[in-house]
């Protein structure tokens, strides 16, 4: 894979005193927590001096039954729960998101002249969700940063211009809505939401007016939303550089939203100008029973194969996750805790590959600093990373 000439930097994302370099990993949360891992392991699992970026997809604050008619912090209040005492740290960064749940895209819907979009809650039910409930939520959930609310573009209607350009105009009117109520609610951080299918001249003009509105309210930074639908790699990829290079001017950050964060998709998103990704990567390989070596550019390593079974080495002697470091926990004992399907077996391997998930971005972004990002990308280029 070549990055050359570009749009790879070192940016970074603030909030208070926290502050994170980016290229960064966005990650995901089940309600405020890394999936698999408690939080005083996550907190072992994060290097000295590291900032976690923490996604908080919406549609998780739902019970995925509709018929209790929860919207907005009637929801939060609900569900009896905060996301800064969920997270239980101080060092975590916390960005509001929308989340669909079995679609490939927005549903539109008008309620006499309020903006709302409505998403697939259980296979037939769906949730109504206003701007003003998004701005609601995030207040009463003291997030960080909020993503606003946006209306997806389906591939099946990426062929027809003038669906696109509709549903581009209604994006532009869910934008200001959303800006207007974020303002009038005090929410911190607005994110602004591009869409636009897979057509990447779509997606540089809604980026362009996300850009103008963004000089208006003082956005925090752009999300990219809607890929990761059924298109290419290459196709997906155009449209990201669209939507940067209609952007760059802003000084903004740039997040992609709905992709696994694998290492060879990060790279080609960070050389197109992206700056935070969106990735459940770590948990994803450890529940899959894989044992990231990212820091020494090794292939991932299952531990569930045999020739593993008496084993009595750590996975990797220069880890300081608490899996690794000092020998404490035995590639032979791991694959006993999955084999009998011991909950602290994917917790320990979900701590190691967070730990090795976020030193690799440190050196992700050392190279992007000393202009070596060519010679480092090319260590991680195939898909099994």
């Amino acid at each position: 894979m070549s990055v050359k000439e570009s749009g790879a930097r070192v940016h970074e994302i603030r909030s208070g005193s926290l502050r994170q370099q980016t290229p960064a990993p966005l990650l995901v949360t089940q309600k405020g927590q890394l999936p698999y891992l408690p939080v005083p392991l996550a907190q072992r699992a994060t290097p000295q001096g590291a900032t976690r970026l923490h996604s908080l997809p919406i549609s998780d604050w739902h019970t995925l039954n509709s018929n209790n008619n929860l919207r907005g912090t009637d929801l939060f209040r609900h569900l009896n729960l905060s996301a800064k005492s969920a997270t239980c740290s101080q060092d975590v960064i916390l960005f509001l998101t929308l989340r669909t749940v079995g679609t490939d895209g927005f549903l539109s819907d008008t309620a006499g002249k309020k903006e709302v979009v409505s998403f697939v809650c259980d296979g037939s039910q769906r949730l109504r969700i206003g701007c003003k409930d998004v701005a609601d939520l995030a207040v009463a959930m003291k997030t960080d940063f909020c993503v606003s609310l946006s209306d997806g573009m389906p591939l099946y209607n990426s062929v027809n211009e003038r669906v696109l350009q509709r549903r581009a105009n209604r994006n532009e009117k869910l934008q200001k809505s959303f800006i207007r109520c974020a303002q009038e609610g005090g929410v911190n951080g607005v994110v602004i939401a591009v869409q636009g299918g897979d057509c990447p001249s779509t997606r540089r003009r809604v980026a362009e007016g996300a850009a103008r509105a963004a000089t208006l309210c003082n956005a925090a930074a752009f999300a990219i939303e809607g890929l990761y639908a059924g298109e290419s790699a290459e196709t997906r990829f155009k449209c990201v550089e669209a939507v940067t290079r209609a952007v760059h001017g802003t000084g903004l950050p740039v997040l992609l939203l709905g992709g696994s964060g694998a290492p060879w998709e990060v790279l080609r998103a960070v050389a197109a100008g992206v700056d935070i990704v969106e990735s459940d990567y770590p948990f994803e390989a450890a529940e899959n029973g894989l044992a990231l070596q990212l820091t020494s550019a090794k292939r991932p390593l299952a531990i569930r194969e045999r020739q593993n079974t008496l084993c009595t080495e750590p996975i990797a002697r220069d880890c300081g996750c608490a899996c690794c470091k000092g020998g404490a926990v035995s590639v032979g004992y791991l694959r006993h805790l999955l084999e009998v399907r011991e909950m602290s077996g994917v917790s320990l391997l979900a701590a190691h590959n967070l730990w090795q998930f976020l030193c690799w971005f440190h050196a992700l972004r050392e190279a992007v600093d000393h202009q070596r990002l060519d010679s480092f990308a090319a260590r991680f280029a195939t898909r099994p990373y």
